[in-house]
């Protein structure tokens, strides 16, 4: 690194710019609601962003489907459900780079990142090691 080109406020002022943008992508997240239908719009479900049921909606001709045909519009409704939260998440973080995470999957519980951050972390301490 050319001692020349570091400096200390501007790697501090770029890091308070990535946490006010972290802190508002959270919130951004924290709001969003997914939703799906089936049946013909007959049932309607909203989920919130870890894909969590919130909301589900019957018309009133959904209840006389057969009990088999409306749990199953109820569980394709929730997975359109969860399809758009995780668009909806993947809008939000596609002008931040996430180094290649997909945060969508990671608010579903669909991926754990400790592992690879931690692999990162220690690639970036050896890199530090081995430069001083």
């Amino acid at each position: 690194m050319n001692p020349d080109s570091y400096d200390a406020r501007r790697l501090l002022d770029q890091l308070e710019t990535q946490i006010a943008r972290a802190q508002e992508n959270a919130t951004a997240v924290a709001a969003v609601a997914g939703w799906g239908e089936a049946a013909n719009g007959q049932v309607k479900v909203c989920v919130g962003p870890s894909g969590v049921l919130k909301k589900v909606e019957l018309d009133p001709r959904a209840m006389r489907m057969a009990s088999e045909d409306l749990a199953a519009s109820i569980v394709e409704a929730a997975r359109g459900a969860e399809r758009a939260a995780a668009a909806s998440i993947r809008e939000i973080y596609s002008s931040t780079d996430t180094g290649g995470i997909d945060v969508a999957a990671v608010a579903q519980g669909e991926y754990d990142p400790s592992a690879d951050i931690e692999q990162r972390l220690a690639k970036a301490r050896e890199a530090l090691r081995q430069a001083g």
